[in-house]
């Protein structure tokens, strides 16, 4: 997780964006390995944009080749 301080509130129409100056980050060192995430043990949801989510989840990959 971040800790941040606010630095500016931008008005983007139908929503706001919050830029913020990150000053301490927390995490788990057993969750990365060789300074990468361990999507086996995280599941980090990740906003697409408007109200689509996806996560890391084993059934929401998709080979492309």
């Amino acid at each position: 997780s971040y800790e941040c301080l606010l630095e500016d509130e931008i008005d983007c129409g139908d929503h706001t964006l919050f830029v913020g100056r990150i000053v301490i980050i927390h995490y788990e060192e057993d969750f990365f390995q060789e300074g990468r995430l361990r999507t086996d043990l995280v599941k980090p949801i990740l906003y697409l944009g408007s109200d689509n989510y996806i996560t890391t989840r084993e059934e929401s990959h998709i080979k492309l080749a």
